[in-house]
């Protein structure tokens, strides 16, 4: 299937670019793929290369920035809500304040 999705456009552009695309191991073990295949001329023939990466370990690190990214927005929308609720526990452990 990828192949002829990637022939079709390869006829139109130079390279084509997938993110995101699900590799299965052969032993079951599923790797987040990003592809770029090329076609370039060479000794009067057009061949295509395409190369595979994984992108597992930069998915992660992307989802885990967005995470942090998105907690601090919220916590920055409610910035007099993280005062009182440090005053509150301030005013629990001391009680002669």
């Amino acid at each position: 299937m990828l192949q002829r999705v990637t022939g079709g456009f390869l006829r139109q552009r130079k390279y084509v670019r997938h993110e995101d695309l699900p590799l299965v191991k052969e032993n079951g073990q599923v790797l987040e793929v990003g592809s770029i295949s090329d076609a370039y001329q060479a000794q009067g023939k057009k061949p295509i290369q395409r190369n595979i990466r994984d992108i597992s370990d930069r998915k992660h690190r992307d989802g885990l920035k967005e995470g942090i990214i998105r907690t601090a927005a919220h916590e920055s929308r409610r910035p007099l809500a993280i005062v009182k609720e440090g005053i509150s526990v301030v005013l629990r452990e001391s009680p002669e304040v």
